[in-house]
């Protein structure tokens, strides 16, 4: 993660990225101390690391529940991203055709 965001110039917005015990997805199964974990680790970057927003994984019951809990916001990736490109389909936004052209062969 730290590499993507050097790679995109934002190392210097980046507070901190933490992690819990959890398995990517065996985080169903240990469902009530993923939550606690998740809100303790985002807890210590908010108070030991400065971060003032936390950027989320996991279900929306999840999300919901640190958004609760937390006084700093909470980003839900996928949501952000639906929001996103609904907003570039409404303003008729496409991509460059001059950087991006047509393949010559489908």
């Amino acid at each position: 993660m730290k590499d993507l965001a050097r790679e995109y110039g934002l190392i210097k917005k980046l507070s901190s990225i933490r992690s819990v015990s959890a398995a990517k997805l065996d985080y169903v199964r240990q469902k009530g101390n993923f939550k606690n974990e998740m809100l303790i680790e985002s807890q210590k970057a908010i108070d030991e690391d400065g971060t003032d927003s936390i950027i989320s994984f996991g279900s929306l019951d999840l999300i919901t529940f640190l958004q609760k809990n937390l006084k700093v916001p909470v980003i839900d990736p996928v949501k952000s991203m639906v929001i996103f490109l609904e907003s570039l389909i409404k303003l008729g936004l496409i991509h460059s055709k001059r950087t991006f052209t047509k393949p010559e062969r489908l």
